[in-house]
This record gives structure tokens, sequence and C-alpha cells, in this order.
């Protein structure tokens, strides 16, 4: 398999090498709310809490700024056989860290 420079620069997962498409995971993530907001209807990465997404293999890593339900619906996408999920309390979360989906639903 020829290997293109946009590909040899991307992460694993991110150059289309992975079964499992990166956007899928971020859509599915997109759909657990945070149960503190919920009248707010904010996901997960609309508040900001997602750091960092990775694909290796059949295997989803997470590493998110608390614990969430997000695990139950990305087992649900093809192909994805595990889901790592990694809590971090570095860097500490902001409301810089909203997305703008985010501020417009708290007003802000």
């Amino acid at each position: 398999m020829r290997v293109t420079a946009q590909q040899a620069a991307a992460r694993p997962g991110e150059a289309g090498d992975s079964a499992i498409p990166k956007k899928a995971i971020w859509e599915a993530l997109r759909d657990c709310k945070d149960e503190q907001l919920y009248n707010s209807d904010l996901s997960v990465v609309d508040l900001g809490l997602v750091y960092d997404v990775r694909v290796r293999a059949e295997t989803v890593y997470l590493v998110m700024a608390m614990p969430n339900r997000g695990r139950p619906r990305l087992m649900r996408n093809p192909g994805v056989r595990k889901v790592v999920f990694e809590q971090t309390w570095e860097p500490g979360w902001s409301s810089n860290r909203l997305t703008e989906e985010g501020r417009r639903k708290l007003g802000v």
C-alpha cells in the first residue's frame, strides 16, 4: 500500500487507515449528554470534556476531563471491540474548552 504525505503526517486512525472512522466516534460522543446539565442538551464534546480520541485497530482510546456514559454508545459503532477511557485532571477544564454550539446552548 502506498502512503501519501498526508497519511504519513496523520496519527494512526486519522488517515483512513482504520476500519473505524474517527468521524463516527466524534458523532457518537456528540450524542453523550452531560446529565448534570440535561436541560441545556449539551454533549460532552460541546462542553469540551473530550481531550483526545485515538483509534488503534478495534480499540478506541479516550482522554476526558471526567467520567461519563459515552463508552456504551461508542461500543455500538461497527468495528469497535474495546473502549479505553482515561480520566485526566490536567489540563484543568475551563469554559474556554466549550464549542460554539456549547456556548450557544448555555447562552455565553
